[in-house]
């Protein structure tokens, strides 16, 4: 036997089969790929054709809550929250080890920053495809309640509004870490829950309160 030729027959199938394998592996990703594409530019579709034809279409309305960095912490006497845990009773032990972390000192929303953080949010409207509904602030954090729709994911489009405002704040007050990492986020039930928002909850807040008129003008 001539262990030499067998050997190169061996890597050549050995060669094959890896070739054969990465070609499958190449088909399963591009119909994973051609699949996400349809349903995206499906649902695409479907809203052009509800809006031609005057349908409402369904639209996402969320009420985010940016809290400025290093202002709000466990030991706040309303207490605080924790992803996946829900709100939790004021904790000083849980305060001390936020602050060993904190990379800055804390940020409180000055009256110009309130204004400065307002007029980005109304003026990415038009470039961010959202519609603004209430936003109220305070010097701890700003309430923003607004909708969209498309299909993007709340947290796509509470990151860019995030990056409005920093970008913001920046240009006019000095740049600085403004907002925490995280911020909160609660889809809006319906119409009545809206308006509690918009006007109750939200003007209740000590701060700047903005509210779009019924008839789509700025209040």
């Amino acid at each position: 036997v001539d262990r030499g030729l067998w050997g190169d027959r061996s890597r050549r199938f050995t060669n094959r089969r890896t070739e054969w394998g990465a070609f499958i592996r190449g088909v399963r990703l591009s119909a994973l790929t051609r699949f996400r594409w349809s349903v995206r530019h499906l649902v695409k579709w479907r809203l052009r054709v509800e809006r031609r034809l005057g349908y409402t279409p369904w639209m996402p309305v969320y009420h985010f809550t940016f809290h400025a960095y290093g202002t709000w912490l466990p030991d706040h006497p309303k207490g605080y929250a924790r992803r996946e845990k829900g709100a939790l009773p004021p904790d000083e032990a849980m305060a001390g080890r936020y602050r060993e972390q904190m990379k800055g000192e804390p940020t409180a929303f000055s009256d110009k920053a309130q204004a400065v953080a307002l007029q980005a949010l109304i003026d990415s409207q038009l470039l961010q495809h959202f519609t603004l509904y209430a936003v109220a602030s305070e010097a701890s954090h700003l309430h923003v309640v607004l909708a969209w729709d498309d299909e993007r994911e709340p947290v796509a489009v509470r990151s860019r509004i995030k990056t409005s405002m920093t970008r913001a704040l920046n240009q006019a007050l000095g740049r600085r870490t403004w907002f925490v990492k995280n911020a909160g986020q609660t889809p809006v039930r319906d119409e009545l829950h809206l308006h509690e928002l918009a006007h109750s909850y939200l003007p209740s807040h000590g701060g700047l309160y903005w509210c779009r008129k019924p008839q789509g003008g700025d209040a």
